[in-house]
């Protein structure tokens, strides 16, 4: 058990079933998971070589997994489909543009693409940018701009589902950055994972 991490659980009913998907810590090996008795596994895939593996539970069975053979009690969030539904949506990433800039960009595809929603994975440290948000929905109202915006803390996110990636808001962390070599990496710190190491 001792190289498993769960990330995220999230949940959703369809018809009589939950339908359960765990989010795995990269080189989680998916053979040590086993669902619920009565679930069945549905749908298997990866991102960045981490694993996410959805089951189908009855209404009335508890989610309680097998990790390499100890049972693990999860409670899963619910997913909210429903916020960008039916939207042309695109993801983006902001590296520390004002507000005015992002209301630019959007309202180009908006024009151009048709655009209707954006998840954009925000890389500014947690507590640095508190007014970017304000701006930002403010702006939305001021130019009529019809678009959902879902705007994600990528410092509180596991970058490349691995917990020991560096953080997405240090500088360290973009692909060429001036004077790289030079640098003292800093630690890779994300938090705890939901259940795990």
């Amino acid at each position: 058990m001792g190289n498993i991490a769960v990330l995220d659980v999230v949940e959703r009913v369809v018809g009589k079933a939950r339908h359960i998907a765990l989010f795995f810590e990269a080189g989680v090996d998916p053979a040590l998971i086993a669902g619920p008795v009565g679930a069945e596994l549905i749908q298997t895939g990866s991102i960045a070589g981490a694993p996410i593996l959805t089951f189908a539970l009855p209404l009335e069975v508890k989610p309680v997994f097998q990790f390499a053979d100890e049972a693990i009690s999860l409670t899963p969030a619910e997913a909210e489909l429903d916020l960008l539904r039916a939207r042309n949506t695109c993801l983006a990433t902001r590296n520390g543009e004002d507000a005015e800039t992002v209301l630019d960009w959007l309202n180009y595809h908006h024009t151009a693409h048709d655009l209707h929603g954006a998840v954009i994975l925000d890389r500014a440290e947690p507590g640095t940018d508190k007014a970017f948000i304000n701006k930002l929905t403010a702006g939305l109202r001021k130019r009529k701009l019809p678009c959902r915006v879902v705007s994600c803390l990528s410092a509180a996110i596991c970058p490349w589902a691995s917990l020991k990636c560096l953080p997405r808001h240090t500088p360290f962390a973009c692909p060429k950055p001036r004077g790289k070599t030079a640098w003292t990496p800093p630690h890779p710190h994300h938090g705890k994972p939901l259940w795990g190491r």
